[in-house]
This record gives structure tokens, C-alpha cells and sequence, in this order.
């Protein structure tokens, strides 16, 4: 089971943020922070009419999360108000990729650059590198987010590519997407072990 012992930090702002496991009654303000952040047009890849997640199928991604070792589903809470969501997936499920996956953040605007996506990333990382079987995350950034860039260097992220014209932006552009990765552990299997 996926899981996080829920924390408390302090925002750049001197208010709390509350980082803890995502629960299926967050399914409704998930959607919606989700839908928001997509509106805004500046870092996620989905448009408005693409996004059709219900709120049941939100609260049965929470769910699949919560019953999957290798998946984890984040949030995090000023006062009653969820204002950042970040998530840990398998880019594959098969047994030779099964060691690396992706990380997917997203923060609400009145709450960007005071903590809360440094505070969600930090907690998927180090949940990361308690995991066996995990060896390496990555993520995914448009080459123009500079801020979310920076975080991400930062916390120790190295770019590894980029995906030149990756992105159609609404204003006609195109927008190159860079992979960055981080390393949370050496593995044990060698090569040449069986």
C-alpha cells in the first residue's frame, strides 16, 4: 500500500501547508484544481475539453493508488483548501523498466513559489528512496516553465533530453518539453546477476 505519513511545513508566507496520502473524499477537489490549472494554459499538456475525468473516476485513481505498492497519490492542504496534487506512476509495468517512473505535479496559483511544490516534490522523492524497487524518477517540464525548472534543478534533477516542438501552445507555438531524472538509489542487481 502506498502511503505517507502526513507532515506539516511552513510556506515562505509563514502559513501551514499539510502534505499527506490522497484520500477518495478528495476526488471532487482534485477535479477541480485539476481543471483549474488546466484553464490557466501554461504547464499542463491537456486543454479544457480533453480533460473529462469524472469525479468518480478521480476517486478510483485515488484508490488504485492507495492499493498499489508502486504508485503514489499526494496532496497537499492549507486549512481545508487542497492546493497542490502531486503523483508518483511506473512508466512501465513490465519487470526491466519497473525500477524508474514518473512524477506529474500541479499547484494552485495563489499558492506557487511559497513551498508547496518543493514540499510535494521533496515527499514523492523521499518516499521514492525508501522503495526497493525503485531506482530512478523523472519528470516531464515545458522548456518555458523556468520557475518549475529551476525547482527541479535544485532538488537535484538532471536534464537527459528534450522534445523539440513537443507541445502545440494555444497561441500557435510550438514548445520543446525537457525529461529531467534523478537517481534515488544504486541498485543491487549487477550486470551479469540473474
Amino acid at each position: 500500500m502506498a502511503y505517507i505519513q502526513p507532515g506539516v511545513y511552513e510556506m515562505k508566507n509563514g502559513e501551514s501547508v499539510k502534505i499527506r496520502t490522497a484520500h477518495t473524499s478528495d476526488a471532487t477537489e482534485m477535479r477541480k484544481l485539476t481543471r483549474e490549472v488546466i484553464k490557466e494554459d501554461v504547464g499542463l499538456i491537456l486543454t479544457e475539453d480533453e480533460y473529462t475525468f469524472t469525479v468518480r473516476e478521480q476517486a478510483q485513481r485515488v484508490h488504485n493508488s492507495l492499493y498499489s505498492p508502486h504508485h503514489l497519490l499526494i496532496t497537499a492542504l492549507h486549512g481545508g483548501t487542497l492546493c497542490g496534487i502531486a503523483s508518483f506512476e511506473p512508466e512501465q509495468p513490465i519487470k526491466k523498466m519497473r525500477h524508474h517512473g514518473h512524477i506529474g505535479l500541479i499547484v494552485a496559483k495563489p499558492y506557487r513559489s511559497l513551498g508547496v511544490g518543493r514540499y510535494l516534490m521533496e515527499t514523492i522523492v523521499d518516499w521514492a528512496k525508501t522503495q526497493e524497487t525503485i531506482h530512478k524518477v523523472s519528470l516531464e517540464v515545458l522548456s518555458n516553465n523556468e520557475p518549475a525548472i529551476t525547482l527541479y534543478l535544485n532538488m537535484g534533477f538532471e536534464p537527459v533530453g528534450c522534445f523539440h516542438n513537443h507541445i502545440l501552445q494555444s497561441d500557435g507555438t510550438y514548445a520543446d518539453v525537457y525529461r529531467m531524472e534523478l537517481i534515488t538509489s544504486t541498485p543491487a542487481f549487477q550486470p551479469g546477476d540473474k
